[in-house]
């Protein structure tokens, strides 16, 4: 079987690989894109590594740094300790730890957790300096962060399936794990365990809780809301399906504003849904990237917007090699603004 159709397999199908690859090409992997809390520095981490942008203009950051990864670059989040900043990047492989001083990225700690990427973290959620990663059939990893030069592996947990995404809300974590959603207590960090599932219509890729409302991501572009008002009997109330443009069209990320949901989506766009009915979702607007050169056909530059990130009356995408800005002001009206290229530093690295 093809390489790469191997890889859809050991996803689709939740199977451990006979042989081992390092690092598989990923078939289909999220992106990490984060502002920081004073709102001056922007995170994007992909396939090829980490970048630092500084938001001098809210409407055209500037790449000012960047540093290879060891696998797959997939997530990352900005974390606060003491006066410090720090960017936490997830790779397949492991979680490095840089801090930033100066427009500047630091290697200070590197958190080896898998030889291969299918049972490495895939993405990352921080509640404080608590990180819970998503490792894929690993499941769920918890690491403390308290200090970001000694990171510790408090637990790994296998979840039901293959774990794509954690949101962690009070004493549970949700894991979009390919089959479903699952819901795990851990109260008891050392000992997490699984106290709910939902199966979902398709692959699920994205979690995000607000309230008592989960939105799932799903494969095929479906949005599932979850009533998670009781975590261990997780309750299907609505769903929406977006137009699908080819086979295996996803919903990557997810972010909840007030009763709007705001959704990056596999054709290279942005998605807009009313949510102040859960049970209804409805579509408000949509937004592709087109070519210039063909401006009146949907014929997207890039098959990928993997991550999103809401600043007011701006959106950020996130894919390979840029950030898209678009102006979402006007809801029914997305406006494009700029398209960052994120310049990559090839004199940077971490050594393997």
């Amino acid at each position: 079987m093809p390489g790469n159709l191997w890889t859809v397999a050991v996803i689709l199908l939740g199977l451990s690989p006979t042989v081992r690859a390092k690092q598989a090409p990923p078939y289909v992997t999220p992106q990490g894109l984060a502002l920081s809390p004073d709102g001056k520095w922007m995170l994007h981490v992909e396939e090829t590594g980490i970048r630092l942008l500084r938001v001098e203009d809210r409407r055209s950051p500037v790449c000012v740094d960047g540093a290879s990864l060891p696998g797959h670059g997939s997530d990352g989040v900005f974390l606060s300790v003491g006066n410090r900043l720090y960017a936490a990047a997830v790779d397949g492989l492991g979680l490095s730890v840089f801090s930033i001083q100066d427009g500047k990225l630091e290697l200070v700690s590197r958190l080896a957790i898998s030889k291969d990427n299918i049972h490495g973290p895939e993405s990352i959620h921080l509640v404080g300096t608590t990180c819970y990663l998503a490792c894929r059939l690993s499941g769920l990893g918890i690491v403390d962060l308290s200090a970001p030069v000694a990171p510790k592996l408090i637990s790994m947990t296998r979840s039901t399936n293959f774990a794509r995404k954690p949101w962690a809300a009070g004493n549970h974590v949700f894991l979009a794990d390919s089959r479903g959603l699952t819901v795990m207590d851990v109260e008891d960090a050392t000992k997490p365990r699984i106290v709910g599932f939902l199966k979902t219509p398709d692959i699920a890729t994205d979690v995000t809780i607000h309230g008592d409302l989960a939105v799932v991501g799903c494969g095929k572009n479906w949005l599932l809301s979850v009533n998670v008002s009781v975590p261990e009997r997780p309750k299907e109330i609505g769903r929406f399906r977006g137009r699908i443009v080819w086979y295996g069209s996803y919903f990557f990320d997810c972010v909840v504003v007030d009763k709007t949901l705001h959704v990056g989506f596999a054709e290279g766009g942005y998605l807009r849904i009313d949510i102040s009915n859960p049970s209804q979702p409805k579509w408000v607007s949509e937004y592709h990237v087109r070519r210039k050169s063909d401006p009146d056909r949907t014929v997207f530059d890039n098959m990928f917007t993997r991550a999103i990130v809401i600043d007011d009356d701006l959106a950020y995408l996130g894919d390979k090699g840029y950030i898209e800005v678009v102006d979402i002001s006007h809801p029914a009206n997305v406006i494009h603004v700029s398209r960052i290229k994120t310049e990559f530093p090839s004199n940077k690295s971490i050594s393997k």
